[in-house]
């Protein structure tokens, strides 16, 4: 059954969390565009029963105004807001709310490993989930309303500021007033803060700034001293020490060790079958490097486009693999050229291609130079001598570092001219 329309009920602000954390999990607060496969997947899960293919196709079309097979974001957010604010059953509104929280149905053919917590980093969340529960809304809101606030109260806020706004040089309350004027964005900020930590969203300049100011307010970030200030300010000092503690977690990169594909010891006998770590995408990369370093072909899988953004704005050279021009022998040998010299990260993006009839990258190295897939593989392109002889110019010279060889894909499938043994699988969330 449908859910039933009524009249369009706001939604609270727990039933907003919900939505923007179902807006998190897809968005991952960097992406605009959604394909048609994730807009039917987050469709079904708010129509369940009421779900119609058909509907749904021509909804998503008349979305994509632009005929690009993709819709933005925004725009499926706020019908989505719609759609529950019109279904005038608390029990039914609940029930939906739970099926978009829980996201789309994985793939039944994907074996993914998920990422297991350091001890730092499950510390950190776990006091993170605990300080929820103890600080609320209204909390920051009456501390808002302090006219004249303790000593220590100010400084505590301008931590937190530090690593959710950019405030001044000097400690003013009028400030931290303007910072809570918004008391539950400010909550949702905090308490999402490591995701987007997760994702690299957090310029490690903001951090330090942080950090500092810690060290010279140590005094004031004392639980025990701050607490007997104002029971909210220690709530928020210890917000700070917390999610500071996080990001260091998780700049150490993550503990568990990228494995081989098809190399889980419960499963060591598989080799054809393709396992991947589940990894943020600030652990993700560092950890993709030091695979490529090792001599493995690194396959990084993609669904949400965050790893190509990334690339993107570090101005990595993409090679489009359904662009047959760009795996022609002159491009990709002025490509890795470049890559090389000037340290920058070479990926060709197979999408979806990733049957060898589709696409055979390691025969278009070949058709540059034999063995040079091999080389580009096992960083015998960063010897001084082999690249000189590769580009014919006794002068040309690798760049130290920075230069690193990556397949990007949207599917959790090895492409069709590289075993599961030879290659690591990263899956990027």
């Amino acid at each position: 059954m449908p859910p039933k329309k009524g009249k369009k009920k706001p939604l609270t602000p727990e039933e907003q969390e919900e939505v923007e954390l179902c807006w998190y999990k897809y968005d991952q607060q960097s992406r605009e565009f959604m394909d048609i496969a994730e807009f039917k997947s987050l469709w079904m899960n708010l129509k369940a029963d009421a779900f119609d293919d058909e509907e749904t196709k021509a909804m998503f079309e008349k979305w994509d105004a632009d005929k690009e097979k993709k819709a933005r974001y925004p725009v499926f957010i706020k019908e989505l807001e719609a759609e529950i604010q019109a279904i005038a059953d608390p029990a039914v509104r609940e029930e939906t709310l739970g099926r978009l929280a829980d996201g789309p149905q994985g793939s039944t053919n994907d074996y993914v490993a998920k990422h297991d917590l350091s001890p730092e980093e499950g510390v950190a969340l776990r006091g993170l989930e605990g300080l929820k529960c103890l600080l609320k809304v209204d909390d920051l809101e009456e501390l808002k309303a302090s006219k004249n606030p303790a000593a220590g109260i100010a400084e505590v806020c301008y931590g937190a500021m530090c690593l959710l706004a950019n405030p001044g040089d000097e400690i003013v309350w009028r400030e931290c007033q303007m910072w809570l004027k918004d008391p539950e964005g400010t909550y949702f900020k905090m308490f999402s803060f490591f995701k987007r930590v997760n994702i690299g969203h957090v310029d490690d300049r903001r951090i330090e700034r942080c950090r500092q100011f810690i060290l010279q307010q140590r005094d004031w970030f004392d639980h025990s001293v701050i607490s007997e200030v104002d029971k909210t300010a220690g709530l928020i000092a210890m917000w700070t020490l917390l999610a500071v503690r996080y990001f260091d977690a998780v700049d150490a990169y993550k503990m568990l060790p990228v494995l081989p594909a098809g190399e889980k010891p419960e499963e060591c006998g598989d080799a054809d079958k393709v396992f991947s770590t589940v990894m943020p995408i600030r652990t993700a990369l560092p950890k993709a490097e030091e695979a490529y370093l090792a001599g493995r072909l690194v396959v990084l899988v993609d669904p949400k486009g965050m790893t190509k953004q990334h690339f993107l704005a570090t101005n990595a050279c993409i090679l489009d693999a359904k662009d047959a021009s760009q795996l022609r022998r002159k491009h990709v040998r002025e490509m890795l050229v470049d890559c090389v010299q000037k340290g920058r990260v070479l990926v060709v993006d197979m999408v979806d291609l990733i049957q060898l009839e589709q696409c055979d990258v390691q025969a278009a190295f070949g058709r540059v130079q034999d063995g040079l897939y091999e080389a580009v593989l096992n960083g015998t392109i960063r010897d001084p001598t082999y690249f000189q002889s590769f580009t014919s110019d006794s002068e040309a010279q690798p760049a130290p570092a920075g230069f690193a060889f990556y397949v990007m894909q949207s599917v959790l499938e090895l492409p069709g001219w590289i075993t599961a043994r030879l290659a690591t699988a990263i899956r990027v969330e």
